[in-house]
């Protein structure tokens, strides 16, 4: 049943203007359906040089890096200041120019900090509520000023241990073999190092 007279509202009829606009559609919808060119995929070997093998590269110590990273101090060299605020890393060290902003330490120094100041407090409550039995007031007066000035000395220095752990492992980009020329396992100690 075919219908021959006018159109109704609202449907125009079929003329030249409507079917460029369905030709423009139907380019519209062949453009889109086209295969695209691959993705540009990009790995971690495209941003490392060259690498050899873990045991080309030279020896880094990892208890040296601890303690210096532990002395606020460059894993590197020893020398210069990890720290150019409380807790803000240095881009790269002041002394020897190696880069520290590689750490990834996120969480981890305050879940440390949390747990060995939690050690040490809750056993001193304890001993001395074995021992005096002092009021809740005292207590509380006493612990709670030392578990904050605990937790704000330890933040920094178990910070900086992460990093020169970080350091030590090559972790995070720490392994950039533009520092690994000379053979840090022979580097004299640092003159920070040899005064304590």
């Amino acid at each position: 049943m075919g219908r021959s007279g006018p159109a109704r509202a609202g449907f125009p009829e079929k003329d030249s203007a409507n079917s460029s606009a369905v030709d423009n559609v139907a380019e519209t919808a062949y453009v889109l359906t086209q295969p695209l060119e691959p993705p540009i995929t990009m790995t971690m070997s495209d941003f490392v040089p060259e690498a050899t093998s873990a045991d080309d590269l030279p020896h880094r110590d990892i208890w040296q890096s601890l303690k210096r990273g532990w002395r606020q101090k460059c894993p590197s060299c020893g020398d210069g200041r990890i720290y150019g605020k409380f807790l803000k890393v240095n881009g790269v060290c002041s002394s020897c120019g190696t880069e520290l902003f590689h750490h990834r330490a996120d969480d981890a120094p305050p879940y440390f900090v949390m747990t060995i100041s939690g050690h040490v407090i809750v056993s001193g409550i304890l001993i001395t509520e074995r021992m005096f039995s002092p009021p809740t007031w005292v207590e509380l007066a006493v612990w709670l000023p030392v578990t904050v000035l605990l937790s704000l000395w330890l933040l920094p220095r178990v910070k900086g241990a992460l990093i020169g752990y970080q350091w030590a492992l090559r972790m995070h980009g720490f392994g950039n073999p533009a520092f690994d020329s000379d053979n840090l396992a022979q580097l004299p100690p640092s003159s920070s190092e040899t005064v304590s």
